[in-house]
């Protein structure tokens, strides 16, 4: 079909200026789509949260269940003052021995000192050191209660309260910290909240204490 021959058919078959619209008054319907949420998570939580399942690429939600969430190209890794302050370049340590505690010296001192002997009585010829078992610490608050471990040998030393406990014992269940009970009378004469103390321990990189713990 030549060019004339397709503008005249065109021109038969076209809309006409002046002549009403066949589709004028319908309603056009069109299809639902199920509503999706697009995110863009940091490098850091995206590679935590992204898994393959059945060779699907999924998400999980923060309690590790499947989520319906569909997020976009991870953002970069934002680098805060905090992070800067309380990042570690040695692995081989874990991320609670770069954190600032609350203990009592004497009783640190107890510690380490009773260690050190039964540790040289035990294994005479260890040359191996004796750090804090971070990754089994007993938090009570804002006390701690801890124990030491060789880097070479198995020893542990037993586990000592770095706190001092209150004198007198009300009900069941082991004595109050002297700490976290000071911590609340000093909140009763402050405007300050048990979550806004929390968030000052956090930035001063303080493990907080949880609620009940505190109380």
């Amino acid at each position: 079909m030549t060019a004339r021959k397709r503008r005249d058919h065109c021109r038969k078959v076209g809309y006409k200026a002046g002549l009403k619209s066949p589709q004028a008054g319908k309603t056009l319907s069109v299809s639902s789509v199920d509503e999706k949420k697009y995110v863009r998570l940091t490098a850091k939580s995206f590679e935590s949260r992204i898994h393959v399942h059945d060779n699907i690429l999924t998400f999980r939600d923060t309690d590790g269940t499947d989520t319906n969430v569909s997020a976009l190209r991870p953002r970069a890794n934002v680098s805060h003052v905090v992070d800067e302050y309380s990042s570690n370049d040695d692995l081989s340590q874990h991320p609670n021995l770069y954190t600032n505690k609350l203990m009592v010296q004497a009783e640190v001192q107890v510690l380490f000192n009773t260690a050190f002997k039964e540790h040289k009585q035990i294994k005479p010829e260890c040359q191996g050191d004796l750090n804090f078992d971070a990754a089994n610490s007993k938090r009570w608050g804002l006390g701690w209660r801890e124990r030491l471990k060789c880097t070479k040998c198995q020893y542990t030393s037993q586990y000592r309260n770095l706190y001092e406990e209150v004198e007198v014992k009300k009900g069941r269940g082991r004595r109050a910290a002297k700490v976290n009970v000071g911590l609340q009378l000093g909140l009763c004469s402050t405007p300050i909240s048990n979550t806004g103390v929390s968030r000052i321990l956090n930035h001063a990189n303080i493990i907080s204490p949880n609620k009940l713990q505190s109380q």
